[in-house]
């Protein structure tokens, strides 16, 4: 039987190989493993690892969620941590690091020294 060929037949399960499905499952395994990141250790956590919630992202920055995605995916913004299936979460200390790292601006009016205003 072809390998589709059971989605077509009601209640036949496909036959499979062991040898041949484990195989595949590692090489499968072994080549994402090579994409990811390795797992960060507990020493490695910085001491607030507290995580919070798009609602306090935006109020801490001000971005709108387009805007956000965007600078995601230019690596202008932190990354957010895949808290479930359909979830995502922000280390609070990363947001505090970058709206730190943001420039201020002023927009008071420059003053002249004297120096400048007799020249």
């Amino acid at each position: 039987m072809h390998p589709h060929e059971y989605r077509r037949r009601r209640n036949v399960v496909p036959k499979t190989q062991p040898e041949l499905s484990a195989a595949r499952v590692k090489t499968a395994h072994s080549g994402a493993e090579a994409l990811r990141e390795p797992p960060v250790s507990a020493a490695e956590l910085p001491r607030s690892s507290n995580l919070i919630k798009w609602p306090t992202v935006h109020e801490k920055t001000g971005k709108s969620r387009s805007q956000a995605w965007r600078d995601i995916k230019a690596g202008r913004f932190p990354a957010p941590v895949q808290t479930g299936p359909n979830s995502v979460a922000w280390y609070e200390h990363e947001i505090d690091a970058y709206v730190a790292s943001r420039p201020r601006v002023s927009y008071a009016p420059k003053v002249e020294s004297k120096a400048q205003a007799s020249a």
